[in-house]
């Protein structure tokens, strides 16, 4: 594990494709997890045909990677697709879980839409903390409830566009538990992004990811038949975050 924020105390430095390997007595791969959904849709699902796919994953946190060329793209620190840490207007002064402010997951996670409606309605429901509950509110005629997911899924989708105008992608796929919100969420989300593209990447448009729960493994799976158990030297690890 290269690197790890608070949500994962003690990890940094971990060796775990090594340990794992020596449990088990098995070839191990190691990734992020988001990697392995992007490879999953890539290779089998909402992304297939398409060789430069941008993937997201909107759930407690926002997870992003990068499949370029038909390949997996890490970047240079293995954080290629960290997109939940870009920096947005619409999260200025908002505290983010890497420990710093103004991140797009401040303002478009789940926890942080939840976070947000207690904020505008005062509430000390505990059950207004998930934000399923607040997706019924805003079904319910809560406007409160509705203005925060609007603009949550706003925010991410202008953050997507921009992204799309600056790696030109052929393919936007969106996963996660929070689109489970449905189209409260995913339409601010569609038009904001829409909203932002340059006139060449004009006619893409996001899709949502098709295989669901089952896309972790099958890109993990798809990690270790493509990839091969990489040797044991420290620099030839795919370990991530």
């Amino acid at each position: 594990v290269r690197s790890a924020t608070a949500l994962l105390p003690g990890w940094a430095g971990t060796a775990l494709r090594a340990e794992l390997g020596a449990r088990l007595g098995l070839p191990v791969v190691a990734d992020n997890d988001v990697n392995a959904f992007a490879l999953a849709e890539q290779r089998f699902g909402a992304g297939v045909g398409h060789r430069a796919v941008l993937y997201v994953s909107v759930g407690t946190g926002i997870g992003g990677a990068l499949v370029l060329d038909g390949a997996l793209y890490r970047g240079a620190h293995f954080t290629a697709g960290e997109l939940g840490h870009l920096a947005v207007p619409e999260a200025a002064g908002r505290p983010c879980n890497c420990g710093r402010v103004g991140h797009l997951e401040a303002v478009a996670a789940g926890p942080a839409l939840s976070a947000r409606y207690g904020e505008l309605t005062g509430t000390r429901d505990v059950s207004a903390t998930d934000v399923r509950v607040v997706a019924a509110r805003a079904a319910d005629g809560d406007a409160h409830a509705a203005r925060v997911i609007a603009a949550g899924a706003a925010a991410l989708g202008r953050a997507l566009g921009g992204l799309v105008n600056t790696l030109d992608v052929e393919r936007v796929v969106v996963g996660g538990g929070v689109l489970g919100v449905g189209d409260r969420y995913w339409r601010p989300l569609t038009e904001a992004f829409a909203a932002e593209l340059l006139p060449g990447p004009s006619g893409v448009r996001p899709v949502r990811a098709a295989l669901g729960p089952r896309s972790a493994v099958v890109g993990a799976a798809a990690l270790l038949l493509e990839e091969g158990p990489p040797d044991a030297s420290p620099d030839s690890s795919t370990d991530t975050r």
